[in-house]
């Protein structure tokens, strides 16, 4: 008789799956000349299409919590007001369309937030993300 094994929770949001997700407004409080002030953040609010950039373990060890990455499509992007695309934004294939996955909007929000898959990023992709991701996150300058 073998012994019983304990079934693993399934990981139904896996690292570099793309998912509509319903990002909540971030609200900004200042306080000038004595007064205070609410105004909304500057973060993607909204549904937004993001990518899990959480590991598989972390997703299934986590009761409620996914790290996600907002997208935009590079078709309805109005490149115009910038003078060249941010550096913390990395150039991806999603669906055969060409997008921006920002990577200085690293969220973590419930997973109850995300409606809907709608593909995964290709590898070298995912590993642009990453490599993007370690660049914000250390001390060296972003190129």
């Amino acid at each position: 008789m073998s012994p019983k094994r304990i079934p693993t929770k399934p990981d139904r949001f896996m690292r570099g799956g793309i998912y509509i997700c319903n990002l909540p407004t971030q609200t900004v409080t200042e306080t000038t000349d004595g007064r205070v002030h609410h105004r909304n953040g500057v973060e993607r609010q909204g549904p937004h299409p993001c990518v899990v950039i959480s590991a598989g373990e972390f997703n299934d060890s986590q009761a409620n919590g996914l790290i996600v990455i907002p997208m935009i499509s590079a078709v309805n992007v109005d490149l115009t007001k910038f003078n060249a695309v941010p550096s913390s934004w990395v150039r991806v294939i999603s669906q055969g369309e060409p997008g921006y996955v920002l990577v200085e909007q690293v969220r973590y929000i419930d997973r109850s937030r995300c409606k809907r898959h709608l593909g995964d990023l290709v590898e070298c992709d995912l590993r642009q993300v990453e490599n993007k991701l370690k660049q914000l996150l250390s001390n060296s300058r972003m190129v």
